[in-house]
């Protein structure tokens, strides 16, 4: 998911960063809210990261062959998915629903919380995608062993 996920909020990120370097002026703070959430034209996120490989894993007893390295790795994962993405696509998510993003007079700094928080989130994701990747080819050589 994060592998899809990355290209659509670089694509935000460009959009924002366009709209930074030529903001519009509304004189209705609901145009500039709806500005706002069309530099997202399929929302923030379309689906839902999950644990529940991991918890299955966890409860099959399999997770008792694996290595205490893997093992380790993979709960590290999953705490920092909840710590890092989940977080970020939280704070960005509440940007939207606060008073202060729909004062005209707010526009640009909301543009600059939005880029910074999809940096954020874009570099979390490659964080995220490596070592997921690294975890994979950690059980597979335990499942070929």
């Amino acid at each position: 998911m994060l592998e899809q996920w990355r290209p659509y909020h670089q694509q935000v990120l460009a959009n924002v960063e366009s709209a930074i370097t030529n903001p519009p002026e509304f004189s209705q703070s609901n145009k500039q809210r709806e500005f706002i959430l069309n530099q997202m034209p399929n929302g923030l996120v379309q689906d839902m990261l999950r644990n529940s490989a991991w918890d299955a894993l966890k409860q099959s007893g399999i997770s008792s062959n694996m290595h205490i390295e893997t093992v380790s790795l993979l709960s590290t994962l999953y705490r920092l998915q909840a710590l890092s993405i989940e977080a970020t696509l939280s704070r960005l998510g509440d940007i939207f629903y606060t008073r202060e993003s729909v004062r005209k007079e707010h526009l640009l700094e909301t543009l600059y919380l939005m880029r910074n928080l999809l940096l954020e989130l874009i570099a979390q994701e490659a964080f995220m995608i490596m070592h997921y990747q690294n975890a994979i080819n950690d059980i597979d050589k335990l499942l070929a062993e």
